[in-house]
C-alpha cells in the first residue's frame, strides 16, 4: 500500500481471518509447524516503541 499511489489515502486496514482445524497431519508436519506464540512474542518485542516497521509475508501458499 505504501508504494501504491492509489492507496495512499488509506490509513487503516481491517483484516478478518477464518481458521480451520487441520486433520490427518503427520508427526513430521506437526513438528515442522512454526511456533506462532513465540513468533508473536518476538514480533511484539521488536515493535515495542518502534516508530515504523516493514513486514514481509512469509506465509506459504498452496
Amino acid at each position: 500500500m505504501l508504494k501504491d499511489k492509489n492507496a495512499k489515502m488509506f490509513r487503516e486496514v481491517t483484516l478478518s481471518y477464518t481458521f480451520f482445524r487441520q486433520k490427518d497431519l503427520s508427526s513430521e508436519e506437526i513438528d515442522a509447524a512454526r511456533d506462532l506464540k513465540a513468533g508473536s512474542e518476538a514480533t511484539d518485542a521488536r515493535l515495542d516503541g518502534a516508530r515504523s516497521v516493514e513486514f514481509e509475508n512469509d506465509a506459504p501458499r498452496r
